[in-house]
């Protein structure tokens, strides 16, 4: 892996711009993978004997000098093996998840959703230009995450009619929309609810019988999972 990086040094950083609609292919040689997964990095840190050897790694944050791992963990890992690197991909898909008190949870969740949009689309065919495809049938939904309780800066405060306006091109008028949010304030999206059937997570309570309340923040994310478009703040 050091030989590799040697290599790609000497011969030059690609731009990450390169691989823009050209990705790699997953079997191509290593150093090309490595190549791609640099992304103007110049350093490698190799999972070596001391760390394999280790009880657990800890990943350092640093935000004076912007260290901070926030991303999905493919983006800094490359593997000398395509192989290995399949298997491992696999392996956190299906394992590394939330639990099925979670899951199951916001399934209930969105199959009530989608009932709802599926009824508030058919009732609303008009105005929303009589649109009629396969994705009916599912009972499409769009998704918001408005954040409103812990932001530091002022400037990330956004008010409804703001979040209506960075919206507004994508998301039909009168379309079933599902708002993950913390303001416990619900007039706080009046001027939004004068255009879409909003629905929070509120109002699926009695479906979320005895879960622990410290999950409601995992649900939205899952139901919002879903979504056809989202925003979030």
């Amino acid at each position: 892996m050091r030989n590799m990086m040697d290599q790609i040094l000497k011969g030059g950083m690609p731009a990450p711009a390169d691989y823009e609609g050209k990705p790699v292919p997953i079997n191509a040689p290593p150093i090309e993978q490595l190549k791609e997964n640099l992304a103007d990095r110049t350093k490698l840190c190799l999972y070596d004997t001391e760390m394999q050897n280790s009880n657990s790694i800890h990943i350092r944050v640093e935000a004076k000098e912007h260290v901070r791992l926030i991303e999905h963990f493919y983006n800094f890992v490359s593997f000398e093996d395509w192989r290995v690197e399949n298997w491992t991909k696999r392996f956190v898909r299906d394992h590394v998840r939330y639990i099925d008190d979670i899951m199951c949870a916001a399934a209930r969740a969105i199959e009530s959703i989608r009932a709802r949009a599926k009824e508030n689309r058919a009732e609303h065919s008009l105005s929303l230009e009589g649109k009629e495809n396969d994705t009916d049938s599912l009972g499409t939904f769009d998704a918001m995450n408005i954040r409103r309780g812990d932001f530091q800066y002022k400037k990330t405060r956004n008010n409804a009619d703001e979040l209506y306006e960075v919206s507004k091109n994508e998301l039909e008028e009168g379309m079933t929309v599902y708002i993950a949010t913390d303001e416990r304030d619900k007039e706080f999206f009046h001027p939004m609810d004068d255009r879409y059937d909003l629905l929070f997570l509120d109002d699926f309570i009695p479906s979320l019988k005895g879960i622990n309340t410290n999950y409601y923040g995992m649900i939205d994310q899952v139901i919002c999972t879903r979504s056809r478009f989202f925003f979030g703040t």
